[in-house]
């Protein structure tokens, strides 16, 4: 696979584009048939991830949106999607996000602005991984069944008639034996397997590589559904594996294999919504912030106070809605976007949505983007009460303070509440 060099870094990915880039022109005679199918029914799956622009000669472009990660296609060509937002922190945007502990990590000086999603989330994967290995696997009892020399648990009846006579030398046993080989285990193990197809950072993979063989010496590598992490619940005694669960399910729900067998590179992608990380960091730091004031937050919260009585039921949802005792004190909506000559923002139809929500709720209301060295941060009065706060959330720590407290620093200064 060539080398790649663009804006002054090198990659093995054939392609290196930002959220909403897009490729240079691709010949079809270089994939397979099935490449381009792979993007629309797999990678993409009822959700669009990825843009195929067919061109006049019979070459197509892929053009981003706001996923980042890898994709390798059929005939092994990869197309790697970076953050747009350069100077950014991927590595504390992902722990904070996650609700992941600080913690020291090796790598971390070296996850700059610029490096590679994969390596910032196989680095904060690695040390939680490790954390976990260093306390011990967590393991479960599972009923099972056997045949065994003396009577263990409870004789299952009917098999041992069946199978052993009148007068038997072994025993059929139903019993409950303790293992480590459980789907939380399988999951991580499996997550573990999709990162070391990904991440090309030597020190890294090693690390991640003998982790993987502490995990499969109890436990089995086999790919696992998402629908199964759902019905994951920690016990108390595994309450350690919260912060590196997160991180499996954000990975295993980004992921699409084509072949699933162990080691295999396959086709595969890696694609995480950065809009969603956003949210969550709005959701976290906002929380923390007023921890300890009567205001909660809430996210994604549904109403139809704004239009009534018509056609149809006509609902919005705004991202955050801030409240104490149950009174609406503001409203907000983070959009991960900045701003440049194709895309004005703050956006007339952001602007538009937000006034929206500030109608039905009768509050201040706040639009909340990644920080851009101040350019678009202002206050528009409004014709209404209330007034529009346009608020840049940092992407990278302040110098001394750690990014949690440089978020909530900013929130605390900006929103137009005191806790």
């Amino acid at each position: 696979m060539p080398s790649v060099k663009t804006a002054g870094l090198s990659t093995t990915a054939d392609a290196v584009i930002p959220e909403y880039g897009t490729t240079e022109p691709i010949d079809h005679d270089e994939l397979p048939d099935r490449a381009p199918r792979v993007i629309d029914t797999e990678i993409n799956d009822g959700t669009e991830r990825v843009q195929i622009e067919w061109l006049p000669d019979g070459r197509f472009k892929l053009h981003a949106t706001s996923y980042v990660g890898i994709i390798t296609l059929p005939g092994d060509y990869t197309v790697e999607i970076r953050p747009k937002a350069r100077e950014t922190d991927l590595l504390a945007l992902l722990r904070y996000s996650q609700g992941i502990r600080a913690k020291t990590i090796a790598e971390e000086t070296s996850i700059r602005e610029g490096n590679e999603f994969i390596h910032a989330l196989a680095t904060l994967f690695e040390a939680e991984l490790d954390d976990v290995l260093t306390r011990g696997l967590a393991s479960e009892y599972r009923r099972k069944s056997g045949t065994e020399d003396h009577v263990r648990g409870r004789i299952a009846v009917h098999r041992q008639l069946q199978r052993q006579g009148p007068q038997p030398t072994k025993f059929e046993c139903n019993y409950d034996s303790l293992t480590e080989d459980t789907v939380l285990n399988q999951s991580i193990l499996y997550a573990t397997d999709l990162l070391l197809r990904l991440v090309d950072d030597r020190a890294v993979s090693d690390r991640l590589h003998r982790h993987k063989q502490v995990l499969q010496r109890s436990t089995t590598l086999r790919p696992v559904r998402v629908v199964e992490l759902e019905q994951v619940e920690l016990s108390r005694l595994a309450a350690y594996y919260g912060d590196l669960f997160r991180l499996t399910k954000l990975i295993i729900s980004g992921i699409y294999a084509d072949e699933l067998t162990a080691g295999s590179r396959g086709s595969f992608s890696l694609l995480v919504n950065m809009n969603e990380i956003f949210e969550k960091i709005l959701e976290r730091g906002l929380s923390d912030t007023f921890a300890e004031s009567s205001i909660q937050i809430r996210t994604q919260v549904s109403t139809s106070n704004l239009l009534r009585d018509g056609s149809r039921r006509i609902t919005i949802r705004p991202d955050i809605l801030a409240e104490a005792d149950g009174v609406a004190k503001f409203v907000g909506d983070a959009k991960w976007k900045l701003d440049d000559q194709r895309s004005r923002e703050p956006s007339n139809e952001d602007l538009y949505q937000l006034l929206s929500y500030q109608v039905a709720y009768e509050v201040p209301g706040v639009l909340f983007y990644p920080a851009q060295g101040g350019t678009i941060s202002s206050t528009f009065d409004s014709k209404f009460d209330h007034d529009i706060h346009i608020v840049e959330v940092p992407t990278k720590p302040a110098a001394g303070l750690s990014f949690a407290e440089t978020v909530e620093r900013t929130l605390r200064e900006n929103v137009p509440l005191k806790a």
